[in-house]
């Protein structure tokens, strides 16, 4: 898998991601042979129809399930591997999946804004005496370890409550009709961040892993994505884990 990361403004970038066409042949193959398995065609035992036979009946199906299959297994890796946490719902560009070619696609996002230090070498200014207490001590203790930790899974059926790690699937809906750039799966958000949305943060609380639910937000006129921005939306929304 190729990433190539395209900065479109200071808060915005644009990440396109391409895998090889072994990858793409191999899930196409797993596909065609699961379906073969299960496939009833007149004239031909269960197992038993070609494949040439199979793509002219599951053909369409068989590219859109490997298409969504590939996004949501390599968009996750990819953004851990180029250190991009998005801001908002990555708006997706598919290319067309064909075997024995590469498949490409690419994701915009609202990102935190790189900021560069102005020169502040000479400047003069007043020591403050500090008092650190131990309550301080352990204050920062806590955001090392949760800088530093790593996640795992809650391993009892808790509902999610402030501070959790929630890895869930989304789809938004406008006046009941899909909007098809945003949705996404293995989508982690933390409650109570506010980096998501906070109205759609907090009617994550007390939901349990597994569990699907409509959530409704009212975004403001000012919201920075303009798909969503002075919109009612319904999110179907499914709990993947909890961490």
């Amino acid at each position: 898998m190729k990433t190539d990361i395209e900065q479109l403004s200071p808060t915005s970038k644009k990440i396109s991601i391409e895998i090889e066409p072994d990858e793409v042949d191999r899930k196409i193959d797993q596909a065609y042979k699961e379906i073969q398995k299960r496939a009833k065609i007149k004239g031909f035992r269960p197992g038993r129809a070609p494949i040439k036979l199979l793509e002219r009946y599951y053909g369409k199906q068989v590219i859109e399930d490997v298409t969504k299959e590939l996004i949501n297994e390599s968009f996750p890796k990819a953004l851990q591997d180029s250190e991009l946490f998005p801001l908002n719902f990555p708006i997706l560009e598919k290319g067309t999946l064909e075997k024995g070619k590469s498949f490409r696609y690419s994701a915009v996002m609202e990102v935190r804004p790189e900021i560069e230090l102005g020169e502040y070498r000479g400047i003069e200014v007043k020591k403050e005496k500090v008092h650190i207490t131990e309550e301080d001590v352990d204050k920062r203790l806590e955001e090392i370890r949760k800088a530093h930790g790593r996640l795992t899974s809650v391993e009892s059926d808790r509902p999610v409550k402030e501070d959790d790690y929630v890895i869930l699937e989304y789809a938004a809906f406008s006046g009941g009709q899909p909007l098809e750039d945003i949705k996404a799966s293995n989508f982690m958000v933390r409650v109570g961040s506010g980096d998501f949305h906070p109205e759609f943060e907090k009617a994550l609380i007390g939901a349990k892993k597994g569990e699907e639910k409509t959530i409704h937000v009212d975004f403001e006129q000012e919201y920075y994505h303009s798909q969503l921005a002075g919109k009612s939306i319904d999110f179907q929304v499914k709990i993947s884990d909890i961490k």
